[in-house]
């Protein structure tokens, strides 16, 4: 039935049973028309379905109109932000601070020096022997491409899964601890990108001076010791800065197999507090004071290495012509 003639039969009920006195006759079609003339015409509740659409429809209405409200509302009202705490997360922070600054730095020392001498093991085995050449370019292809937070999964909790080849071989008792884990995946993962430093500062190696280390008589190891490994330092230790402060700052996943380092002492204290911005906005701010003291050591060694090479721009042209 059309909404219409519903609205005309309720007015003419009503208007019978009214009884107003003195109140004009008002013809009750003529009222309802005039009544519901702002209605569309086409407007029509023929099945059940119309009427849940509309219902909808007015929800949804008054739904937008309360969040607008609302968010007017809030926007007049002053906001009271909480105060800062940085003496009570200090005075939590305290007293394991300085053993998760040791993990920290113990972690990115051993990492760094077992990654190196891996590093450095495989540059020489791959330029002696072309097998060695395959195998260390397979491991640094692996290890540089997948992540160093999956490594850690695979070494920590993959291990587990191997307990009795494990046990047989008698390493279980070093996969059990997080920290041997820790260590191990650190170093797997920064050997893979220190023998690709390497072997590019080998490729920059003039064969004439090892052909001249020959020439005079030296043997092969002392050329390595006197000619190679000098050359090599000085070339691959910009590049090896870069690598070691993101050493230091891959020491943070950690955190993520139970490792109390800088990064997990923070996740405790924020935890508790509830304050996470300031607690991680301290743990940054030592993250960048021990980046920069990593950055000035390197600087200063490097410094030393080339210093000879320094004394030759200060000396004139016609000096270091005489001493050629």
């Amino acid at each position: 039935m059309c909404l219409t003639s519903d609205v005309t039969d309720t007015l003419e009920i009503f208007l019978q049973t009214s009884g107003c006195d003195g109140a004009p006759s008002i013809q009750p079609s003529k009222l309802a028309s005039a009544t519901i003339r702002f209605l569309p015409a086409t407007l029509k509740f023929r099945r059940p379905f119309d009427m849940i659409l509309a219902a909808a429809a007015i929800y949804l209405l008054i739904t937008a109109v309360s969040v607008l409200v609302q968010h007017w509302l809030q926007r007049r009202v002053t906001i009271k932000r909480p105060k800062l705490m940085w003496s009570d997360i200090w005075a939590q922070a305290a007293p394991g601070l300085l053993d998760a600054l040791w993990i920290t730095i113990s972690l990115t020392v051993l990492s760094a020096v077992f990654g190196l001498v891996m590093a450095t093991a495989f540059a020489l085995a791959a330029r002696a022997n072309t097998a060695a050449r395959a195998f260390a370019e397979a491991y640094s292809f692996v290890f540089r491409g997948t992540p160093l937070l999956v490594q850690l999964f695979l070494i920590y909790y993959g291990s587990g899964q191997f307990a009795v080849e494990i046990r047989f071989i008698g390493l279980w008792p070093w996969f059990q601890d997080t920290y041997f884990c820790a260590v191990l995946a650190l170093s797997l993962n920064t050997a893979a990108y220190t023998y690709e430093l390497i072997r590019g500062a080998l490729t920059t190696l003039l064969k004439g001076q090892v052909e001249a280390a020959k020439a005079i008589g030296l043997p092969s190891r002392r050329t390595l010791v006197r000619i190679e490994a000098p050359y090599l330092l000085r070339t691959a230790l910009p590049a090896y800065i870069n690598e070691f402060i993101f050493l230091f700052q891959a020491t943070s996943l950690v955190s993520l197999i139970t490792i109390v380092d800088l990064t997990g002492l923070a996740t405790a204290i924020a935890a508790r507090t509830f304050r996470f911005f300031e607690v991680y906005v301290g743990v940054a701010a030592f993250y960048l004071v021990f980046v920069y003291v990593i950055v000035r050591g390197f600087r200063i060694l490097e410094q030393r290495l080339n210093k000879h090479l320094q004394e030759l721009q200060v000396m004139p042209d016609n000096q270091i012509k005489s001493m050629r």
